[in-house]
């Protein structure tokens, strides 16, 4: 939703329904669990919110997702956890960016009247939105998950390691069959990795790993 590209309304105000359904559905889940009309939307929802059609024809940034996998990997916790803690101070962090954009988000998703000054509009909207994650019992501080300051700088090295040595380097690593069935789609891959001169290693591979992998698929 927060894009540098203009012109794209159509897709701003399917995106604004997305949410404001979403913040609906939860809240009203969570005081009914069995309500079966509910929980269908919210499956709908995550279908239309993982399937491209939010991102289309616009520049997309993907800055929190990336810094929240270290999170989860230090932490444990979910991945949606961690961006409830990510992505409140994000918003404050580059808010003077586009702050009509910020504005927009609080009167579109959060009904924040659209009078006055833009700034304060764009905070009430942020402020909403934690507060939305608080009624879910989400942390909003990486100090609540037990992070503190001395863990920032190893985090932020791995997350922006793009350039340098990473899992993959050249290499397919593959973890070994043990007691399971030999699968044809990976002993195929292999196979293909083989004939193109890529060496192929096989062990077992973490999680954090996984994370910060060149590519990664599972068969």
């Amino acid at each position: 939703y927060f894009t540098n590209t203009r012109h794209v309304e159509l897709i701003d105000r399917l995106a604004e329904g997305h949410m404001k359904t979403t913040i609906q559905q939860v809240s009203l889940c969570l005081k009914e669990p069995k309500n079966y009309d509910a929980r269908a939307q919210l499956m709908l929802a995550s279908t239309i919110a993982h399937n491209g059609w939010l991102g289309l024809g616009r520049e997309e940034d993907w800055a929190c997702h990336w810094m929240e996998y270290e999170v989860t990997q230090k932490t444990g916790i979910a991945h949606g956890h961690g961006l409830a803690i990510l992505y409140p101070a994000w918003m404050r962090y580059v808010l003077e960016h586009d702050i009509e954009r910020f504005a927009l988000f609080a009167q579109k998703v959060f009904d924040i009247p659209s009078e006055g000054d833009l700034y304060q509009q764009a905070k009430r909207g942020i402020d909403a939105l934690e507060a939305f994650y608080h009624s879910l019992n989400l942390s909003t501080r990486l100090s609540q998950i037990g992070l503190n300051e001395s863990d920032l700088p190893e985090m932020a090295k791995t997350v922006t390691n793009n350039n340098a040595k990473t899992i993959g380097d050249g290499k397919l690593i593959s973890p070994p069959s043990d007691n399971t069935l030999e699968s044809i789609t990976q002993q195929t891959v292999i196979d293909l990795a083989t004939d193109m001169g890529i060496e192929v290693i096989r062990r077992r591979i973490s999680r954090e790993e996984i994370y910060i992998a060149d590519e990664a698929f599972l068969t």
